[in-house]
């Protein structure tokens, strides 16, 4: 080539170095028993047992623990329920006479002549939320925009396991927090904020992790936890409607047709309100 000559740029832009979704990372381990901080208990509580036990017989084994609600999403065909107490007070007595085997609690009675074994699963509100020591001197505002969302969480995974599981896979977390139901009860998703922006970007890119105990198998679903945000576009005054996932930057519908990704397939998220 001459001196004279100039290199021809390319009209197609260069791809971001993003992991292979394909390779869905994997997290195996147990996950490790909770120090519990703070007593205080969600008045929902999961119930299981062996095998298929009336109604009326669960009424009457639980009715000594003061007044609840029955819960039960597999109308009537599942070994599994919940129970909302009207008091946390009425948990606290059942977890009181439970007794521990094979790792959990359990609450027995005879029912049809047979010893019953029913599983007695509460939740401990301190278990919604976790604060990295390490970093919690960090200004939250400064990492709000490192945060992901979460989706089909497992029901024994606790926020602090949460962050064990995203940090060793993806980087240092600082926050981890789960959403729940109005009686403090998680209902299977949440938030993860990283401590830096490197860590957030490779767990927006797999997409997922998949998450293996002896207990449990789950594949947890990532997205990015976008929110009201102007344009980044300069000299545009528009709200960013448009999150790209590779660039993670927010556009507004105008400014991000002509935007260099737009026509590569990009991953896009409209925004919505979490």
């Amino acid at each position: 080539m001459s001196s004279a000559s100039k290199p021809v740029e390319s009209e197609t832009p260069a791809q971001p170095d993003v992991p292979n979704k394909s390779t869905i990372p994997t997290w195996q381990g147990e996950i490790k028993p909770r120090l519990l901080t703070n007593q205080e208990v969600s008045r929902r509580i999961f119930i299981g047992w062996s095998r298929t036990v009336p109604h009326s017989i669960l009424m009457e084994a639980f009715a000594r623990f003061g007044r609840y609600s029955y819960i039960d999403n597999n109308k009537g065909n599942g070994n599994h329920c919940y129970l909302v107490f009207e008091s946390p007070d009425s948990v606290q007595a059942m977890i009181h006479c439970a007794h521990k085997r094979k790792g959990g609690l359990y609450f027995d009675f005879f029912y049809d002549g047979k010893l019953e074994h029913i599983q007695v699963i509460p939740w401990y509100c301190q278990d919604l939320y976790y604060s990295n020591p390490k970093v919690q001197s960090v200004d939250r505002s400064k990492t709000a925009f490192n945060t992901v969302f979460i989706g089909a969480i497992h029901a024994l995974l606790t926020a602090s396991a949460i962050a064990e599981i995203f940090e060793e896979t993806f980087g240092t977390v600082a926050y981890a927090d789960l959403r729940c139901d109005g009686n403090s009860y998680p209902i299977g998703c949440g938030s993860v904020t990283f401590a830096d922006t490197e860590s957030c970007r490779k767990a927006v890119a797999m997409g997922s992790v998949d998450v293996v105990t002896s207990k449990f198998g789950r594949r947890i679903t990532i997205d990015p936890f976008v929110r009201a945000c102007p344009c980044s576009v300069p000299n545009c005054s528009q709200l960013g409607k448009v999150f790209c996932k590779d660039c993670f930057n927010y556009f507004c519908l105008g400014c991000f047709q002509p935007h260099p990704l737009y026509h590569v397939g990009v991953d896009v998220l409209s925004f919505r309100k979490r």
